[in-house]
């Protein structure tokens, strides 16, 4: 498992402007933007799962006023979309997706469901009972995905399977070894498996120890966002794709514009649900950084394959 690593000593580390080290975080965040300027651009989306993205809505075609806008069509905007509309049903709600819902992370991930933020997994980083209540919510928050998904009637392929963490590295397995105490103790059933185990379980003598968390599960990623649009339709929202949001006006009504063609859209709250492409509309402009993380997958491997490996 490599070593722990904040934002901070990554950017620290790793920033280089014009040819020469900057030095400290300050320093890479105000000149970044101004030596790589922003451009309001979308890379293209050719995941594996992209085939799945649902059909698109039309565009925005006319000038409309809203209680709440929401830019991004991603989980966050969805989701936000959904819980609104059932919150506030008598909002007028729109979500404006620049490309396709589920075109940028949401559409192109590794389908993971993990309990815990992520400063939390498996190791706690606040205190024991801040530790446990997040990992309740977001346990609860995986069942309450999982209804939404059977009240949909779509099939995301989700699968409860579990998850583990490997340790890589000898000094470390004492640590999570008590990790795996406190979290019994607190009422989590995070299992300690030696390496014996560890081998038995997964086929390889490369692992000191390992982690199991059972209430992990896997999902088809774009299924999902299938799923989450669905219910923010039903819901009463209203979903606008290929409808860039190019200028936003704050103030006390907040006005957006949109596409070549410039449509206006009043609205009384705005929530930015746009990620990496945050900046680009001008927002945190010197606080968010966009990271690309390759994965690959193979075709579909018959069962003598698991077989040989172990």
């Amino acid at each position: 498992m490599p070593e722990k690593i904040s934002r901070r000593n990554f950017l620290k580390s790793s920033a280089i402007v014009a040819g020469s080290i900057i030095g400290g975080t300050i320093a890479t965040e105000l000149t970044f933007p101004f030596i790589f300027p922003e451009v309001l651009a979308f890379d293209e989306n050719n995941s594996l799962w992209n085939i799945n993205q649902p059909s698109k809505n039309p565009s925005l075609k006319e000038d409309i006023d809203v209680d709440i806008a929401i830019i991004g069509g991603g989980y966050t905007g969805l989701s936000a979309a959904y819980y609104l509309a059932q919150r506030f049903p008598g909002k007028k709600i729109a979500l404006f997706e620049a490309k396709g819902v589920g075109h940028g992370a949401s559409g192109r991930n590794g389908g993971m469901l993990l309990p815990q933020t992520a400063n939390e997994y498996m190791q706690i980083y606040s205190d024991p009972q801040t530790h446990k209540r997040i990992y309740d919510a977001t346990v609860k928050n995986m069942d309450d995905l999982a209804q939404l998904i059977q009240i949909q009637k779509i099939d995301c392929d989700l699968r409860s399977n579990g998850a583990l963490l490997v340790i890589a590295k000898e000094r470390q397995v004492d640590q999570y070894r008590q990790y795996a105490s406190q979290a019994k103790a607190l009422g989590m059933p995070i299992e300690f498996w030696d390496r014996k185990r560890t081998q038995t379980e997964i086929g390889t003598q490369a692992y000191y120890s390992s982690l199991y968390e059972p209430n992990a599960a896997e999902i088809h990623p774009m299924k999902l966002v299938y799923a989450l649009k669905k219910a923010a339709e039903d819901a009463g929202a209203k979903v606008y794709e290929d409808s860039s949001v190019t200028h936003v006006e704050e103030g006390k009504t907040i006005r957006l514009f949109l596409g070549e063609a410039n449509h206006k859209v009043n609205a009384e709250a705005l929530v930015l649900a746009t990620n990496g492409y945050t900046s680009k509309l001008g927002f945190f402009k010197n606080s968010v950084i966009p990271v690309h993380t390759p994965m690959a997958v193979t075709p579909p491997l018959p069962e003598s394959t698991f077989s040989n490996i172990g």
